[in-house]
C-alpha cells in the first residue's frame, strides 16, 4: 500500500465496549472440517479476522450456507456463494442471520456491529434488519477495493 493510500483510508476510531464484528466467508477453504475461524484461508479472510478480533469483543462469521457461525463452530467445507442466489434467497438469508443474532445475543438494541463483508452480505436486508432491531451498524472498510482490504496491516501480528 502506498503512503498516500494510508492517508486516504485512516483507521476508524475503536468501537465501543461490547461491540460485535461480522466477517464474511470466502471461497478458499481447508479441504476438511475445522473450526470456522480456521476453515476459511484466503488472505482477505485472514485480514478481516485480524480486524474483527483486534477491534471487537466478539465476532461471528457470515456463512453463505450456515448464515451465522461462531468462530469455534466445527463445520465442513462447502461450495456456496450468495452471489449466485436469487434476490429473494439473499433476503431470506439476511432475515435468518438477524434471527440467529437475536438468539445468540439476546437483544440487538444498542449493540454496535462492525461488518467486514461484501455487498452480497449486507445489501439484501442484513443492515436493514439490524437497524430495525435498533442496532448500530458500521462498515469500516466501505469504499475500499479488494486489494486495499487485503493490504490493510494495522492489526497484523
Amino acid at each position: 500500500m502506498h503512503r498516500r493510500d494510508r492517508a486516504t483510508w485512516p483507521v476508524p476510531p475503536l468501537p465501543p465496549r461490547g461491540s460485535v464484528a461480522l466477517v464474511g466467508c470466502v471461497k478458499k477453504k481447508l479441504p476438511h472440517a475445522a473450526p470456522a475461524a480456521d476453515l476459511y484461508v484466503s488472505p482477505l479472510f485472514v485480514r478481516q479476522r485480524e480486524w474483527a478480533t483486534a477491534r471487537c469483543d466478539r465476532w461471528f462469521i457470515l456463512s453463505a450456507k450456515y448464515c451465522l457461525v461462531a468462530p469455534d463452530d466445527l463445520i465442513e467445507p462447502y461450495e456456496l456463494t450468495l452471489k449466485t442466489l436469487p434476490i429473494a434467497e439473499k433476503r431470506a438469508w439476511s432475515a435468518r442471520t438477524v434471527d440467529q443474532l437475536k438468539r445468540e445475543l439476546g437483544r440487538l438494541d444498542g449493540v454496535y456491529f462492525e461488518i467486514y463483508a461484501g455487498a452480497q452480505y449486507v445489501e439484501f436486508g442484513l443492515i436493514a434488519g439490524l437497524r430495525a432491531a435498533r442496532a448500530v451498524v458500521a462498515l469500516p472498510w466501505s469504499g475500499l477495493g479488494l486489494g486495499q482490504r487485503i493490504a490493510r496491516r494495522e492489526y497484523a501480528p
